[in-house]
């Protein structure tokens, strides 16, 4: 029954150091990053901020690697009224501390634009394949910025392909 015990034990320390491993990672890599952003643009790296717990955990990361951020959030207008309180709450306590935060709404030809008026000019709403509303809600904003995101390697075959670090290309529309 002991050795049971101790190879639970193990089991979890084992558990908690590949974590602690990934957390540090993490950490180096926004460390990089952020090294970069500075050398290449001369501002911080903006951390992308959709109010989910990904998000919150990036932040929270770029935080404890203490460099210099500024956080943005792409409003999409279809996000839960809790989603847009929470970013508002979280981006008035950035503000306090001294960091940057702020929103960025849709642009389409120039306009602002809601993701129900972008559909009726498109005529179609957003397809798993006509992805068009991140290019106006997500990818539009920041150019020549370095940015952090939250991709998790796990969610699709496509997304484990994904490097740590990546130069996004236009896309044609």
């Amino acid at each position: 029954m002991a050795e049971g015990r101790h190879s639970e034990f193990a089991g979890a320390k084992c558990c908690r150091e590949r974590t602690m491993d990934k957390i540090d990672a993490a950490i180096a890599r926004l460390r990089t990053g952020s090294l970069m952003a500075e050398r290449y643009t001369g501002k911080p790296m903006v951390i992308t901020y959709s109010g989910g717990k990904d998000s919150d955990v990036l932040l929270h990361l770029a935080r404890r690697a203490e460099i210099p951020i500024e956080a943005v959030h792409n409003l999409t207008t279809v996000d839960a009224p809790e989603t847009v309180w929470h970013v508002r709450d979280v981006f008035r306590a950035l503000e306090l501390d001294g960091i940057s935060a702020h929103i960025e709404f849709g642009k389409y030809k120039g306009k602002r634009v809601t993701m129900w008026e972008l559909i009726v000019q498109k005529g179609i709403p957003p397809t798993r394949l006509m992805r068009y509303c991140c290019s106006v809600f997500k990818e539009s904003h920041n150019k020549g910025r370095m940015i952090a995101t939250v991709v998790r390697w796990q969610e699709s075959s496509a997304r484990a392909k994904r490097a740590a670090y990546e130069t996004l290309a236009p896309r044609k529309e």
